[in-house]
């Protein structure tokens, strides 16, 4: 099997954290993780992108309008927020709705999140690998003796290309 898709978490992981509580994503001045346009200009051209986000209030149009103001207009063709599905993650369905929506098996795909419970335990639950992702290592400290362990871990979202690449590698039983 090949990986064929990223799935990614949107708070902390791609952008800073904004809380939709009282006005939807895209009426709030959102703000990218330092190397995250770079680094999915380079995977959008090897990888299907997806986004899983969990929202107060907005539903997919919303972020993708949010995803327009960041410059990410047609970069992800999955997206879905707990709004959607009326479940946040780590719920399956969420996840299961995103792998659905870009046709690939969850064999296929990585997780790329920010939360070992949503996003690692979610993501390892619903048959995908997980990428724990972390600018700060005292987040990384604090979540590092979870139950639930990642697959990896990142701390640069400019080294994921690379660690995909050696996921995708090892899978296909290169080096």
């Amino acid at each position: 099997m090949r990986l064929t898709a990223v799935i990614f978490d949107l708070g902390n992981t791609l952008i800073r954290q904004q809380i939709d509580d009282l006005v939807t994503l895209d009426q709030l001045t959102l703000e990218p993780i330092a190397g995250a346009t770079e680094m999915l200009s380079e995977l959008r051209c090897r990888y299907k992108l997806g986004l899983l986000s969990n929202t107060r209030q907005s539903l997919e149009h919303h972020v993708r309008r949010a995803l327009v103001k960041l410059g990410w207009d047609g970069v992800f063709e999955g997206v879905v927020t707990s709004v959607d599905v009326r479940s946040e993650k780590p719920a399956q369905i969420g996840f299961d709705r995103v792998l659905e929506l870009l046709n690939v098996a969850a064999a296929d795909a990585v997780m790329v999140g920010n939360d070992m419970e949503a996003d690692i335990l979610g993501g390892s639950r619903a048959g995908l690998r997980t990428v724990f992702f972390s600018c700060d290592d005292a987040d990384w400290q604090a979540q590092r003796n979870s139950a639930c362990q990642p697959d990896y871990v990142v701390h640069n979202l400019a080294d994921l290309p690379f660690l995909l690449h050696s996921i995708e590698a090892s899978r296909l039983g290169g080096t």
